[in-house]
């Protein structure tokens, strides 16, 4: 397994929730998230972005892992 600082989740402001593994669908719990590394993350990212430039908000946004870690534990 990866570093957790080098884990990336994607969150979609659209669906309210985070990308599952293999794309299967969007998760309100952060426990299904899917791990992805930055690129992929980054990737998902950017081909959701033309879908609702319109509504003037990002469609899927990325996340470090360690970044939600750190916020959920008062770290931040």
């Amino acid at each position: 397994m990866r570093d957790d600082a080098e884990v990336y989740l994607v969150w979609s402001s659209e669906y309210q929730g985070w990308w599952r593994p293999h794309g299967w669908g969007w998760s309100a719990s952060l426990d299904d998230a899917a791990h992805l590394d930055r690129n992929e993350a980054l990737r998902i990212c950017r081909n959701a972005t033309a879908k609702v430039v319109h509504v003037g908000r990002l469609a899927k946004i990325p996340v470090r892992l360690a970044d939600v870690q750190d916020f959920l534990a008062g770290q931040v």
